[in-house]
């Protein structure tokens, strides 16, 4: 049964190792999503900030995921900085009026979003296209 057909077998493992060769040596694909982790060294991460932060402009970097009124009820220090990185950015009236007194006591806010709700528009008169 094999004699005549052997070649062919042996041609056909071949083609079959190959593929599983070729399949595997790819390179990674790269992956688009949009995480904004801190640890995360894809090309929507935020590795790359929080080590420059760390390293070059601030002693001590915090992250936090409460929300902006409970973070700036307890805060009552100076010359700090908040920064929110997000795809789409939404904060509430109460929110808004608490980024204005933690902004007020001396401190810096910089938000960086690709879209920002509809209440933080209206307040900075943003124009997002």
């Amino acid at each position: 049964m094999f004699k005549g057909n052997r070649k062919y077998y042996m041609i056909l493992a071949t083609i079959f190792v190959g593929v599983i060769f070729l399949y595997y040596s790819q390179p990674k694909p790269i992956n688009w999503n949009r995480t904004f982790g801190k640890e995360d060294k894809i090309p929507f991460g935020s590795y790359a900030i929080f080590h420059l932060l760390e390293e070059t402009y601030a002693s001590s970097v915090q992250t936090n995921a409460e929300g902006i009124y409970n973070l700036n009820a307890r805060n009552l220090s100076r010359d700090q900085s908040l920064l929110i990185i997000d795809d789409h950015v939404i904060l509430t009236k109460l929110e808004i009026k608490s980024l204005f007194a933690f902004a007020e006591k001396g401190n810096t806010v910089l938000l960086c979003a690709n879209r920002f709700g509809k209440e933080l528009c209206d307040t900075f008169r943003l124009e997002v296209k």
